[in-house]
């Protein structure tokens, strides 16, 4: 003897089952939009930090790798003009 449920499908938080799937998918794509913005958050830092560094250490030494080439080939013109 099987009895029929007479109320309607309902789970025990008072939604039917299509409505907590559409709250399931929502969940998921606030969940992807929030990693993806996430993701160009830790992109953004990652590129602020190459720029901080770059700014700090790399152009320094580039300048002063320049400034010493500049001043060896200084050097040598004026020993050539010199006649040595």
């Amino acid at each position: 003897m099987t009895s029929k449920n007479t109320k309607s499908a309902r789970s025990w938080c008072g939604r039917t089952e299509g409505e907590m799937l559409q709250a399931l998918d929502r969940l998921i794509l606030a969940a992807a939009a929030f990693g993806l913005s996430g993701l160009a958050w830790i992109l953004w830092r990652l590129l602020q930090a190459a720029w901080e560094w770059l700014t700090l250490v790399g152009l320094p030494i580039f300048m002063f790798l320049f400034s010493a080439a500049a001043l060896v080939t200084c050097l040598r013109w004026w020993l050539q003009s010199a006649g040595w």
